[in-house]
């Protein structure tokens, strides 16, 4: 699927596991049936449905596995899983027990991954849980690597995906975006947006106080002097700091390495 020309991307629904049960009537053996959807790009696929589990398996004979042409490096790899309700198209919809987005450019082509992913009914949203486990089997096959690196320096286009009815527009938006709308006002997503702003100011208090370190020479990494059994603390990052600076003033070439090695630094 798709129309991509990059590469393609295999990925297989193996099973899943831990998943509650969305059904009623748990104790007469009515149990969450389950099927798995998959959004890439401008497609969409989702797998056959297992009645009645809460850790199905998808065997090779089922319709588990998918072929997605590469449009784009940086495009996500969506799963959504969802309880599938036969009811009426208007009264009803699946309803989805988790979803997880898959960051591509994290694996190698011509390698192949088995991988589990905890899934969550939302993003981003404050106080939410795990509800379950789902396994797959994932490998990309890349045709220029060239052409890949090429294509990484434009943005990706915007997509658009195709549905035939009301609930299979539901588990697209649902397996992209996540069973909570964030653009909709609700205490949830407000104290959402309150968490992330404190792990802002955290992050910020250790900028500054790495600053610090930087300027005043401030001694963070202990040693332990041989013979005398004393600690001191040296000032390693202050150092590296200075003996970058002393050598770009006399080799301004090397400007490009001491840059890229710095991005590590700076993440340290």
């Amino acid at each position: 699927m798709g129309e991509g020309e990059l590469g393609k991307v295999y990925v297989e629904i193996l099973g899943c596991d831990g998943l509650p049960n969305m059904d009623s009537g748990g104790f007469y053996g009515n149990k969450t049936d389950t099927f798995v959807a998959c959004v890439y790009e401008d497609v969409y696929g989702r797998t056959d449905v297992i009645d009645d589990c809460l850790s199905p398996r998808w065997l090779p004979w089922s319709n588990r596995a998918f072929v997605f042409s590469m449009g784009h490096p940086s495009s996500t790899l969506n799963i959504g899983v969802f309880d599938y309700d036969a009811g009426s198209d208007r009264l009803t919809d699946h309803d989805l027990i988790g979803r997880v987005s898959v960051d591509l450019t994290n694996f190698r082509s011509a390698t192949e991954y088995v991988l589990s992913y905890t899934i969550f009914p939302s993003a981003r949203i404050a106080g939410r849980k795990s509800e379950g486990k789902v396994m797959i089997r994932l490998r990309m096959d890349i045709f220029d690597e060239r052409k890949l690196v090429l294509a990484s320096l434009k943005p990706p286009k915007a997509t658009y995906v195709n549905c035939t009815s009301r609930k299979e527009f539901r588990v697209i938006r649902q397996t992209c975006f996540g069973a909570i709308d964030e653009n909709r006002y609700s205490i949830q997503t407000l104290k959402s947006y309150i968490d992330e702003l404190r792990e802002l100011q955290h992050a910020l208090f250790y900028m500054e106080d790495a600053l610090m370190t930087l300027i005043l020479w401030r001694g963070h990494f202990e040693m332990k002097l041989p013979f005398i059994g004393k600690k001191i603390k040296l000032p390693i990052h202050s150092f590296n700091a200075f003996v970058i600076s002393t050598f770009l003033v006399e080799h301004p070439t090397l400007f490009p390495s001491f840059f890229f090695g710095s991005v590590a630094w700076v993440r340290l």
